[in-house]
């Protein structure tokens, strides 16, 4: 019987038979560009890590980069568990306890589609950053298949299918809304909160059946398909970078 690691690797070779190539860090790498020795920095949602579990060594060189960082999140015990990130609170998106133009970098990694007011936590990100400075996420793609399947799902079985499909337990679960998960959403509540949108990628991510490799294969047909510029949008993933202007 196949372990988790090892259909992990199935997976990976069936992706590489099916001509199937992903951005390896898209959203990393759009914060490799930015992070400076003068970057104060805040990530909003920061849990247990910056990036990937996976990509703690350059998760670790990031963070050093930066002036300073903060993580604030609702969740105190991910918060205590958190590995790169010293300066840490317990609190909302909704009211950050900081002052007004503290951060030239805000970040939120698979966050925003928590969000349950977003013009609202919009507003408090761009009260929070200085002019010029950039608000940057990276999120599902509420237009993307891997959400409109996640849709069909009875809420009962959400937790099962999580812990199955991805090692999830139950805690790490979230309430999600998709409110601001597509461009048109970004773009109008960006409008209305006082910031620029600088760009919205969209991207894909190893594929949501990687644990059960028939369904795998099928998904990996599909990714071939969405690998084509004209099918971009219904990519999974999102990667948006926002700007509070000067």
């Amino acid at each position: 019987m196949l372990t988790r690691l090892g259909l992990y690797r199935l997976y990976w070779r069936m992706a590489r038979a099916f001509g199937v190539h992903f951005p390896p860090h898209p959203y990393e790498d759009v914060l490799q560009g930015i992070v400076a020795s003068f970057t104060r920095w805040l990530d909003i949602g920061c849990g247990t890590e910056v990036l990937n579990s996976w990509r703690m060594e350059q998760e670790l060189v990031l963070v050093q980069r930066a002036k300073r960082i903060t993580g604030i999140d609702p969740y105190l015990p991910s918060l205590r568990l958190h590995r790169s990130v010293k300066q840490r609170v317990c609190g909302s998106v909704s009211d950050l306890p900081f002052e007004d133009s503290g951060f030239d970098l805000v970040t939120a990694s698979m966050v925003v589609e928590h969000l349950d007011a977003p013009l609202a936590q919009f507003r408090e990100v761009a009260r929070v950053l200085e002019p010029g400075g950039r608000f940057v996420f990276f999120t599902p793609n509420a237009r993307g298949y891997t959400v409109r399947l996640i849709r069909l799902v009875p809420e009962r079985l959400k937790a099962t299918i999580s812990r199955v499909l991805e090692g999830r337990p139950p805690e790490d679960l979230f309430p999600t809304h998709y409110r601001a998960n597509t461009e048109p959403a970004i773009r109008a509540f960006a409008a209305e909160a006082g910031l620029e949108v600088v760009e919205v990628r969209y991207v894909l991510s190893p594929a949501a059946f990687s644990m059960v490799p028939p369904l795998a294969a099928v998904e990996l047909c599909f990714m071939r398909l969405l690998m084509r510029p004209s099918f971009a949008k219904l990519r999974p993933r999102l990667v948006a970078i926002l700007r509070k202007p000067d």
